[in-house]
């Protein structure tokens, strides 16, 4: 069994009730430039002393979940991810249902990889690709079948012709139009990180 079948385990619980202590045993932890092998208490999503708990709540763990000597560590965040797992999120989508299947494909292959949250990015392309896939890219929360996805990030076309790198030219624009023109070519800015 894998680290995410524990962690799908452990979301599912943590959905039911978020007051439930989940104790994560037999694990190590990354501390002080250390692996330490060590128990985890978490509760409604945040780590809890053991000290404390034990002290003050004088009780055992709700839940107890054996990593059977795997390493816990936080979630990854890709903050730029422009498609993966044989898609592209400027290119391959084209209606809601294509949206739902590049997302989620690329979702369910990042969690695998430890990446918990991202962002589709979209690289600088005409205003009509951004009005074909911007409105079909949602923010969603992610669980066992998929990372989080955090909110769309939009690489151009309003960035610096001298600093384009490899955007094309043809599509760089200005914004000699104001945020009108931001929002003439991206439309709805609703589901966009900022």
């Amino acid at each position: 069994m894998v680290m995410a079948d524990y962690l799908h385990s452990w979301v599912g619980i943590q959905a039911a009730d978020d007051k439930t202590v989940t104790k994560f045993k037999n694990c190590y932890i990354l501390r002080d430039h250390q692996i330490l092998k060590e128990d985890i208490l978490v509760r409604d999503g945040k780590f809890l002393d053991p000290m404390d708990f034990f002290f003050d709540e004088k009780r055992a763990a709700d839940v107890e979940i054996d990593c059977q000597g795997l390493l816990l560590a936080p979630g990854l965040i890709d903050l730029q991810i422009n498609g993966g797992y044989g898609v592209d999120f400027t290119n391959d989508i084209h209606c809601q249902k294509s949206a739902d299947e590049v997302v989620r494909k690329v979702a369910k292959g990042l969690l695998s990889l430890g990446v918990t949250s991202f962002c589709p990015t979209l690289i600088t392309s005409p205003p009509e690709r951004y009005a074909k896939v911007v409105p079909y890219i949602k923010k969603q929360k992610g669980g066992p079948d998929g990372a989080n996805i955090l909110g769309l990030h939009l690489e151009g076309p309003f960035i610096a012709p001298e600093k384009k790198g490899a955007h094309s030219l043809e599509f760089v624009r200005d914004l000699s139009g104001g945020f009108k023109e931001v929002v003439d070519v991206y439309g709805s800015l609703e589901d966009v990180v900022s």
